[in-house]
């Protein structure tokens, strides 16, 4: 979340509000285009162990966090509020970007995908990345949300009757080459979370 000067950083660390901040100067920098676009914005969000280092004061609702890299040290529940902090502020993130997109012309959409989870002292296990024959659910369970603006052709009676519990990481590129509507041998609609709710512009 290295997005330049923002009030949102101090010295070389950002919180993620700092990209969507760059994002709104981007986009109003660049001529009107025709054609579609697509943004990338990576949130440094829940990565440990700096739970803590994640998430402006004003947001920290959860008391009292672990305030240390070495999480093992901390009680689990400081641990779990440090973690559930940035939950929070991963929301409030989400809200921001949102927000901006209902503003601007045009359809519009957003899909977030958590990279991995996080093990949060459970069975002595923290943060992530065991072999995923040995990983608790914790770390390989993520949450996913898809939301579209009013002007987006989609069937959103069709979205709500559907469970994404069964998908996985492996759906993403999929579901974007769907939602952008682009035509590929790549693409495998039955790894495709909105395949037939996305209308034909």
């Amino acid at each position: 979340a290295r997005a330049g000067p923002s009030p949102h950083c101090k010295g070389s660390e950002c919180f993620d509000e700092a990209l969507v901040e760059q994002l709104k100067k981007e986009i109003a920098a660049k001529p009107a285009q025709a054609s579609a676009q697509i943004v990338v914005l990576h949130q440094l969000g829940s990565h440990g162990p700096a739970y803590h280092k994640r998430v402006p004061a004003a947001f920290k609702r959860f008391t009292p966090e672990c305030a240390s890299n070495a999480l093992q040290e901390c009680e689990r529940q400081q641990v779990v509020n440090a973690y559930d902090n940035t939950i929070a502020y991963t929301d409030h993130f989400l809200a921001e970007s949102i927000a901006w997109l209902q503003k601007r012309p045009g359809p519009s959409a957003l899909v977030y995908v958590a990279d991995h989870g996080e093990s949060l002292g459970e069975n002595g296990i923290y943060l992530h990345g065991l072999p995923f024959m040995l990983a608790p659910d914790a770390q390989k369970q993520v949450g996913a949300i898809l939301w579209f603006g009013n002007r987006y052709p989609v069937d959103r009676t069709l979205l709500r009757q559907r469970s994404v519990a069964e998908h996985s990481h492996d759906d993403y590129f999929h579901t974007v080459l769907g939602l952008m509507q682009v035509s590929t041998p790549e693409y495998d609609a039955g790894k495709d979370w909105v395949v037939g709710a996305v209308k034909a512009q």
